[in-house]
This record gives structure tokens, sequence and C-alpha cells, in this order.
């Protein structure tokens, strides 16, 4: 087969690369590599390969950031789940774990207020759900953030490790996320000081049960159309981070930037086994 070039440029090492399996192509895909495409002339998108062991990302607390895809993201005020697992480094000050927003007009930011785990409109400032106390330094706990109201009853629930620690009933914005942010809001304001792994965002309100399964490991890696992102975070290399849903919302770690990008560590949590 003649080489294929992409912008005047020879893009046969890449078919090297994708053969060794240090990289999997994205769809679309092309005819260079011998996989099925509709054009043999284009911008190849590449993804990362999973790097065979449990990573996770480390925020620095100054300007590390990652940006989300966002395609199938529920309306603001539909039943939701936002769940990861998170380490908290330092505890100081206001921090975003996760926001999704469209703009500054509306969406829910997960985050943490000197340490205590909250959930708050991006618009209103608004507190959806707040915990007690502060979370410990240095220890993995698993998160989750479900909205299951209504618009003449809306309900927000905080679970830690698994049993509730927070509910409200404060009305969501009326919008639909158009963007999405790990470790900061879309200012790059509130930046994050620790480590986060295991990112989940559903379109339905998972149960207590099925939230206890996530925290075990047996959370399906890819159940549409529920399921509209999902990271373990175990790319080999990259600022590419590959999202496993099937929606194909790869995100970006710090949109490229080698200053702003998180680091990939070692994980400490249970990684999803389907």
């Amino acid at each position: 087969m003649r080489p294929v070039h992409w912008a005047g440029k020879s893009v046969a090492k890449f078919c090297a690369i994708i053969s060794a399996g240090l990289l999997l192509p994205a769809a679309p895909l092309m005819t260079a590599c011998g996989t099925p495409s509709g054009s043999e002339h284009g911008p190849i998108e590449v993804l990362p390969a999973d790097s065979g062991t449990d990573l996770a990302l480390e925020f620095d607390g100054v300007n590390d950031y990652a940006s989300l895809g966002t395609a199938g993201f529920p309306f603001a005020r539909l039943p939701q789940t936002i769940s990861f697992w998170v380490n908290v480094s330092d505890a100081t000050g206001d921090q975003s774990l996760v926001t999704l927003n469209k703009d500054a007009a509306s969406g829910v930011r997960v985050g943490l207020q000197n340490g205590v785990l909250s959930a708050h409109s991006v618009y209103s400032g608004d507190v959806f759900a707040q915990a007690a106390n502060p979370l410990p330094l240095g220890e993995w706990h698993h998160v989750a953030y479900l909205y299951d109201g209504t618009d003449s009853a809306p309900h927000h629930t905080l679970y830690l490790d698994g049993m509730v620690t927070a509910t409200g009933t404060a009305l969501p914005n009326k919008r639909t996320p158009t963007s999405a942010f790990l470790g900061c809001d879309q200012s790059q304001a509130r930046p994050f000081h620790g480590k986060l792994d295991e990112l989940r965002v559903w379109s339905v309100a998972r149960t207590a049960d099925q939230i206890a399964d996530e925290i075990a490991g047996e959370a399906p890696t890819q159940e549409p159309p529920d399921l509209v992102l999902y990271y373990p975070f175990n790319e080999i290399a990259g600022p590419r981070i590959v999202d496993h849903s099937g929606r194909e919302n790869h995100g970006m770690l710090g949109d490229g930037a080698s200053a702003y990008m998180p680091a990939r560590v070692l994980s400490g949590v249970a990684q999803s086994r389907h």
C-alpha cells in the first residue's frame, strides 16, 4: 500500500508506532495502517495505549488541570451522577475537583472548602450538598455526587465511601454542560492539590448498591447510554485522556501544555474489572 500523507507529510511512522501497540488510532480512522476509513487524506487522531498499570492523576495545587469531553452529558436538572476517587494532599482554601458547566451560566462544581467535601452551583454559588467534616489527608476516598430531583422537589446527595454524607434541596441551573474540567474551574481558579482516579459521569442517579459495586471495582466500563464518561487514567504517555465509556469523550491534560499537565502516578484504588 502506498504511503498516506497528512498535511503533506508521511504518516508511515504512525503506523509503526500503532503496530507496536504504543498508540491506538481513534475514530474516524484512516486506511494508512490497514484500518477502515472513508478518506486517505486528512487529520489523524491517535490515542495513547493503556499502560497496563493502574495509574492516577496528581495535581500540583498551582496550575495543573484537565479538560474533558462532554458529549451526551445530562441537562442540569435531569438525573445524573459524578463519581471518582480522591486523595487530598493539601486542604487549604477552595479547591475544585470536578466541574461541569455551560460557561458561567450554569453547572455543578464538586470540590473542597478547607478540606470539606461539597457540591455547588457554578452560577449562583448555592450549596447543593456539603459534608460536615474535612477529608483526611493522604488517603484515598470514593466520592459520588448525584441529583435525582425534579423542578418542584430538587434533591442532591453526596456519598463518601459509599455512605450518604450530605443532602440538599437547592434548584440546579437550567443548562446542559458544554465544558468540563478536573483540578480547577473554567478560569483555572480553585486549583486542586492531590490525586484523582476512576472518574465517571452517568446520566442516571446511581443507587447505593451500584455505588458500593463501583467502590469494589465492579462498575461497568461501558454501559451506553447511562455511562457518558469513564476515565481510568491509565494512558502510557502524552496529554490525551482516553474515554472508555464508548462516547469518545476524550480529554486533554493542561490543553497539551506540559506546564499545566498533572502527573501520572501509581494509583491505590480498585480498578474496574469489567
